[in-house]
């Protein structure tokens, strides 16, 4: 059995920089990777075909400038013969294809690197960093990706360049909800999102926060000429870019404590913002996306929330007791209520609308173990309650699904409906079901409580943050 030292020595690689002007280059694959690996190939003078049987958006861009040959069709080994490239990039979705491609080629004496496992390739290529007219390049041998990203981060300290906050955005004041609804990623999305983020070399930290009505990217930056169109694009913002909101310097920090402080929240001095806000930060931080410079900004935007709850008085309501309140105000003696969704949210307006008098609480969720004991409530699968959901005068659906729950087929015509109340995001309630004249839908924007203070409330952050020190302008 090798030894970690062993296989190390093993894999020792040679640094060396290629002279690609005018050479041939074929890439196989069209997503994301593949895009970073066409451009880099571009800036370095190569002549490029790209293999795939569908292009992506921004390998079309290219392709329509003439930067890129592009062949839709799947990967065949006759293209290796065909064309002889210089060197291969095999960058699919598929390792079993990036693997044979690597074994195409080295039975052709062609170079060829895999995304999928550098051991299988030529070459690896390493973290770069411009300096001047030349590169400084960081590589580890393929160990980390993650202490490749902190070396080259270090090695940018020392080399120079200006960094600064940034922040990129849209809510629920700059885009309609529908917009939103399009573009707002679900967890899943948002840990592939992260993931792409990290390579973006200008990007030295970042934390992305996905809420109910805000997508916002907060980052310690490097200023780079190309990093405001790869971040709306990777956020899926392109098309909204007019109404995006771009941040830097100390406005970040402003931005940041209002939120915190739920000055831009659709419900004015909302509470739940502040737990989505940790909870964003916390996984920047795990992931190692964070360091020391975005401490500062969610130390100092919670320091400054909390200052600014405290002199403008929360007063207001949190999106929870709102909706309590809408089903006291509806049914003051006994209701039979559903809540589905068992997430943060759909446990917090449990909480609530169990407190209310004469209330029979019942909630679903898929999965049935993630329902907690408090408050005590009937546990029903899913598909259960939806199919009886005529039995319930309310039904609050928080659940953070994909596609509509709650269908025609659930509530026939000239049956008894419920009070749908829909907070999900995308929603959960489809669209013909609040078309119909019998059925009433509650959704996000009927629970919008905006407040007065708002301008208030910027003021005070501005001025608790004005001459603090912890940013630079």
């Amino acid at each position: 059995m090798s030894t970690g030292a062993e296989e190390r020595e093993a894999f020792r690689t040679l640094p060396i920089n290629l002279l690609l002007k005018g050479r041939l280059c074929l890439l196989a694959g069209a997503g994301h990777v593949a895009d970073r690996k066409c451009r880099s190939l571009l800036s370095h003078g190569a002549r490029v075909v790209l293999v795939a049987p569908e292009a992506g958006e921004g390998v079309r861009d290219l392709e329509a400038a003439g930067d890129v040959v592009v062949r839709r069709e799947g990967y065949e080994t006759r293209l290796l013969t065909e064309l002889r490239p210089f060197l291969v990039y095999a960058a699919t979705d598929d390792d079993d294809l990036n693997a044979r491609i690597v074994r195409d080629a080295a039975a052709l004496g062609i170079l060829a690197s895999s995304v999928s496992c550098w051991r299988e390739g030529d070459f690896i290529s390493p973290s770069q960093i411009p300096w001047g007219r030349g590169q400084v390049s960081v590589s580890t041998e393929g160990a980390s990706c993650r202490q490749a990203k902190f070396m080259r981060m270090r090695l940018s300290e020392l080399l120079g360049g200006e960094r600064e906050f940034l922040l990129v955005g849209v809510d629920l004041r700059s885009v309609t909800l529908s917009e939103f609804e399009r573009v707002r990623p679900d967890a899943a999305r948002a840990r592939v999102v992260a993931g792409m983020l990290m390579h973006l070399a200008a990007l030295e930290e970042f934390a992305l926060l996905a809420t109910c009505n805000r997508l916002e990217l907060y980052a310690w930056a490097r200023r780079d000429e190309g990093l405001l169109s790869a971040v709306l694009r990777l956020l899926d913002l392109e098309s909204l870019a007019d109404r995006a909101y771009v941040k830097s310097g100390g406005e970040v920090v402003e931005h940041a404590a209002n939120v915190v402080a739920g000055s831009f929240s659709e419900v004015m001095g909302e509470t739940q913002i502040v737990g989505q806000f940790k909870a964003a930060f916390a996984e920047a931080f795990e992931r190692n996306a964070a360091g020391v410079h975005l401490q500062i900004l969610h130390d100092r935007a919670l320091a400054t929330g909390r200052k600014i709850r405290a002199a403008a008085g929360t007063g207001e309501e949190g999106l929870p007791e709102i909706v309590a309140d809408v089903l006291r105000r509806r049914f003051p003696s006994r209701a039979k209520v559903l809540v589905v969704g068992a997430g943060p949210l759909g446990r917090e307006v449990a909480a609530r609308v169990a407190e209310l008098p004469g209330v029979r609480l019942s909630w679903a969720n898929r999965s049935l173990a993630r329902i907690p004991d408090a408050p005590p409530a009937e546990k029903l699968p899913l598909d259960d309650a939806l199919a009886d959901l005529s039995r319930f005068d309310a039904a609050i659906c928080v659940a953070g699904a994909r596609e509509p729950l709650v269908l025609a087929r659930h509530l026939p015509e000239n049956e008894p409906a419920p009070l749908l109340v829909d907070l999900g995001l995308p929603r959960n309630v489809a669209p013909e079901l609040a078309a119909r004249p019998d059925i009433t839908v509650l959704g996000l924007p009927d629970f919008r409580r905006p407040g007065r203070d708002r301008e208030a409330r910027t003021a005070l952050a501005r001025t608790l943050l004005a001459g603090s020190g912890v940013v630079r302008d």
